[in-house]
């Protein structure tokens, strides 16, 4: 007899796990985003020192494909994270239903210290290519093609808790909720 997944609810998360997890994935994402911010503002005033340059900020201006980019990779960190902490749940009814969840959390956490790090070097890459006159330009070169990689999170994240839950209406929910909060950090400036 083959056993049906459960439906994931409020229940099954925890209420108050669901919304602290939510909130911490909102704070994370926030976090991530002034960090990619600063990372590419640092590394633009990093280059012009070293071939010396005089530094001016008003030369700096991403534009906002990269910024939308950056808050959607932030979103989807963020959202990482709040899965992570959705699956925290140290014990379950049966071993084998607590062996799968603690997979689906490793998982979680591996993906966003993987993506946060290859990230993070891709600015360090992207940053002086765009400023010194190369004229590389992610959109035009790639474009939007870097825009798999926050899907790719967020999917993923989706199939490994699909592993262990039926989540139709959440998919879809936290889709557009993850989409308005990279639009509303794409907007802020730094």
């Amino acid at each position: 007899m083959k056993k049906i997944k459960p439906h994931l609810t409020l229940t099954i998360i925890g209420t108050f796990r669901c919304y602290l997890g939510i909130a911490l994935g909102i704070g994370y994402g926030l976090l991530i985003n002034f960090w990619f911010r600063l990372l590419d503002k640092g590394l633009f005033l990093a280059f012009d020192l070293t071939i010396s340059k005089v530094t001016s900020m008003a030369q700096f201006s991403a534009s906002n494909y990269t910024n939308f980019l950056i808050a959607l990779t932030s979103s989807s960190l963020g959202f990482c994270y709040t899965m992570y902490f959705w699956t925290s749940k140290p014990t379950y009814e049966n071993r084998k239903a607590t062996l799968k969840n603690r997979i689906t959390n490793a998982n979680s956490i591996f993906i966003f210290m993987v993506v946060l790090f290859v990230f993070t070097k891709f600015l360090t890459f992207h940053t002086p290519l765009r400023y010194d006159g190369f004229g590389i330009d992610l959109k035009s070169s790639y474009d939007y093609y870097p825009f798999f990689l926050p899907v790719f999170i967020f999917l993923f994240n989706w199939s490994i808790i699909s592993r262990n839950y039926k989540s139709g209406k959440f998919i879809l929910c936290s889709a557009g909720l993850v989409i308005a909060y990279g639009i509303l950090l794409a907007e802020i400036k730094t």
